[in-house]
């Protein structure tokens, strides 16, 4: 595609356009024809690639790997085993032409519609251009976007290769496509059929048919523009009947406002003289106004100066004013510091109360303990004493009773040991009750402050120095033991 190449224009080739090249094998037949530049369009990549390499070197010769269809975007191309079959549309009648024909694979391909393609070519109307097109079962979409668009006529010649039928889906054959070329100002001038399957059709450009074309737009807008003159002559004469109603109208109305405007001009009359007679009392009002004038002028310098006395006395006010906010907003803060003051200050109060009442508490137990170490100490000293009257007998078993003794002793230090711990804690209750007292009279001395003061720890009052226990006597002290008193003379 295509077989042969005869055609003759009257201006020198400019560009030739073929959509679907494939392997480009007539491409010896383009350049004998001299052209400007060769546009080689193959949406296959791996073929595209192919041509790269055949043209490669080639001054003139531009290979496009796109394909060309109905939209602009992403297309998928469906390759098929025969790879000059490959469409953007699925196949339907090639399997009865080529029973072992399959599809092998589809690939992403960049597309464009053909009018956006063509509109981006510089095609100078001084040369012929040749648009060969081979895209199988995009052939209707192609030409109806460059004939929707004005833009197939820029070409002198198209060579069109199509199916005898329609083998893809929702294409047409060759034979209804020529009239849609045709119907645009082209006319047929060859056709070959050595493949019978897919023939080529060579249509040129028809400058008669593009310009009867021409004609009978023209006319058409003629007769659309005269069908709108007519309308708007009858809506002129419509208008112009209406007028005249109109003028009838205006023309009464005239004669009325005529006699209206004859008793106007009495009236005027009478108001004139009326004037005359104003205006002398309006001389004596002017005069009047004058006086009163003068008067205004009098009470407005009054009015200026009370003004200037007021502003004088509202600047004083605010003066005053923003004092009188600086201080109480200074109350309002001593005010929230007494009360703060106060709260702390009853806070103290309540955990001295409570402190007091603690050492009371203790010193009062710590005295009803001493009292009854007292007691139980002077029981025991009763019991030394009656002891002491069992001497006689103690002195028979004073090997036993030393050991009484001794226990005794032990139990007289411990009871001594006691007391001085008792002696200890009331001189510790003593000294905290002292520093309470203290912390009181420094709260009643200052009452916006608080002070704590430091009550001394029972640790950090010396001990007394330990009494040193008490001698026994030269007579030893005996308990008083309930074993019978033997008798003298009992034991020999």
């Amino acid at each position: 595609m295509p077989s042969s190449l005869d055609l003759h224009a009257a201006s020198p080739f400019g560009t030739i356009l073929y959509i679907g090249a494939g392997e480009a094998q007539d491409l010896g037949q383009f350049q004998d024809l001299n052209p400007q530049q060769i546009l080689l369009v193959e949406a296959n990549p791996a073929r595209a690639r192919a041509l790269e390499k055949q043209v490669a070197g080639q001054a003139g010769i531009e290979i496009l790997s796109v394909a060309v269809g109905g939209f602009t975007g992403q297309g998928r191309l469906r390759i098929l085993n025969m790879p000059e079959y490959s469409s953007l549309r699925p196949f339907t009648g090639l399997s009865d032409l080529f029973p072992g024909i399959r599809e092998t694979r589809q690939t992403d391909v960049d597309t464009y519609m053909a009018h956006e393609l063509v509109s981006q070519l510089d095609l100078p109307e001084d040369r012929a251009h040749v648009l060969i097109l081979d895209a199988p079962g995009v052939e209707e979409v192609i030409l109806h976007s460059l004939i929707a668009h004005d833009q197939l006529t820029r070409f002198e010649y198209v060579i069109l290769r199509a199916g005898i039928e329609p083998f893809y889906e929702g294409n047409k054959g060759l034979d209804a496509l020529i009239p849609m070329a045709t119907q645009a100002g082209f006319r047929a001038v060859g056709r070959s059929e050595e493949d019978p399957d897919f023939p080529q059709a060579t249509l040129v450009k028809d400058p008669l048919t593009l310009e009867n074309r021409a004609l009978q737009e023209k006319q058409t807008t003629l007769e659309a523009r005269l069908k709108t003159l007519e309308g708007t002559l009858k809506t002129a004469q419509a208008r112009a009947t209406k007028a005249e109603g109109a003028w009838k109208e205006v023309n009464e109305s005239l004669k009325a406002k005529t006699s209206e405007l004859t008793e106007t001009t009495d009236k005027l009359t009478a108001a004139q003289a009326r004037a005359t007679k104003a205006e002398g009392a309006w001389k004596e009002v002017n005069e009047s106004l004058k006086a009163k004038t003068s008067e205004l002028a009098e009470t407005t310098d009054k009015l200026t100066a009370a003004q200037a006395r007021a502003t004088k006395a509202e600047g004083a006010w605010k003066e005053v004013n923003e004092s009188l906010k600086a201080k109480t907003s200074e109350l309002s803060e001593t005010a929230d510091k007494l009360t703060a003051a106060q709260a702390r200050a009853t806070k103290a109060e309540a955990d001295l109360a409570a402190q007091a009442e603690i050492l009371s508490m203790t010193k009062t137990a710590a005295q009803t303990e001493q009292n009854a170490l007292k007691e139980r100490l002077a029981q025991r000293e009763e019991a030394l004493e009656r002891k002491e009257m069992d001497l006689g007998v103690a002195l028979r078993s004073q090997s036993a009773l030393q050991m009484d003794l001794q226990t005794l002793r032990n139990n007289y230090e411990t009871l001594r040991a006691e007391k001085t711990a008792q002696d200890k804690l009331l001189l510790q209750v003593t000294t905290r009750l002292n520093a309470a007292s203290r912390y009181l009279h420094m709260l009643n001395a200052a009452p916006g402050e608080t002070a704590t003061p430091e009550l001394d720890s029972p640790e950090s009052q010396e001990d007394p120095a330990p009494q040193p226990a008490a001698k026994p006597t030269g007579k030893s002290r005996a308990r008083k033991t309930s074993a019978p008193r033997k008798k003298r003379g009992a034991t020999k």
